[in-house]
């Protein structure tokens, strides 16, 4: 059992990094190196009575995603991400756009995307008090194009899905 009380950080197992609008994580036991490069983010939140409003606009040069131990790299260029959010008490309600010019992943070294082109857009509602969230996702991979919909609830332990690709 790991000793909690200091960070991985702290105990010289990962480091970060934080230089400009780069971040970089390494941690040694995991393999895992993570590196996001040219972070931008505009948020804004307004309140109306007791409903905050989140809207965000995040960008992102690029991600690369190596581990040693499961032998994956994942890179992704030109992501952007729109989100608007609006919360009253446990209740949350997110629309998403996200567009990646181009994603790469590999793994044993064998090419699974290859400058693949990714479009997500939907809603995801969540009810905080339960766990509780619905999905409604449009995925566009290439010429590809998905609908994910179903529902995920963690009441306890568990994880209950019921989600349907179409």
């Amino acid at each position: 059992k790991v000793d909690t009380s200091e960070s991985l950080i702290d105990m010289k197992i990962a480091s970060l990094i934080v230089e400009n609008s780069n971040v970089l994580y390494q941690n040694a036991v995991s393999g895992q190196d993570v590196l996001l490069k040219n972070i931008n983010i505009d948020a804004a939140v307004d309140y109306v009575k007791e409903k905050a409003m989140i809207n965000t606009k995040s960008s992102l040069a690029g991600i690369y995603y190596s581990s040693s131990v499961s032998k994956q790299v994942l890179e992704i260029e030109d992501l952007k991400l729109d989100l608007i959010a609006d919360y009253l008490n446990d209740l949350a309600n997110i629309e998403t756009k996200t567009t990646i010019a181009s994603v790469n992943f590999t793994q044993d070294e064998t090419k699974f995307l290859n400058k693949a082109l990714l479009n997500l857009t939907g809603t995801l509602k969540a009810d905080l008090a339960t766990a509780s969230y619905d999905i409604d996702q449009n995925i566009d991979l290439n010429k590809l194009k998905l609908a994910l919909k179903g529902s995920v609830q963690m009441p306890e332990d568990d994880i209950k899905m019921d989600l349907t690709f179409a």
